[in-house]
């Protein structure tokens, strides 16, 4: 387990906290938080925590609900007066890619 992978997943979260209710994100940019979910995921590998199943299940739910988030946005911004309810839909998702985060960091370091 690496300091940066820890560091990369914080500025996932930070980002996602930063997000206001009358805001979307462009979609790419979700992409891009998915994929750095998606590669420090992969960086932590086996990592020895109490709980690795549970964490990769956070990490693997994250990284699912940041694409449906990214699936949102993308309806929001094609077309945001036909798809009343795509920023309901962004926030329900965006928000639980949040908790999984915030879930997993709390398995890697308990002490923050």
């Amino acid at each position: 387990m690496t300091v940066d992978t820890i560091a990369g997943l914080r500025q996932v979260h930070a980002r996602l906290k930063s997000i206001g209710p009358d805001t979307i994100p462009r979609p790419h940019e979700l992409e891009a938080l998915a994929e750095k979910v998606l590669a420090c995921s992969a960086e932590l590998g086996d990592v020895a925590v109490a709980d690795p199943k549970e964490l990769r299940r956070l990490l693997t739910y994250a990284v699912k609900s940041l694409r449906a988030a990214e699936k949102a946005a993308r309806a929001h911004h094609s077309d945001p007066a036909g798809r009343p309810l795509a920023p309901v839909r962004f926030a329900l998702k965006a928000g639980a890619a949040d908790g999984a985060l915030e879930g997993a960091l709390e398995l890697l370091d308990p002490k923050s």
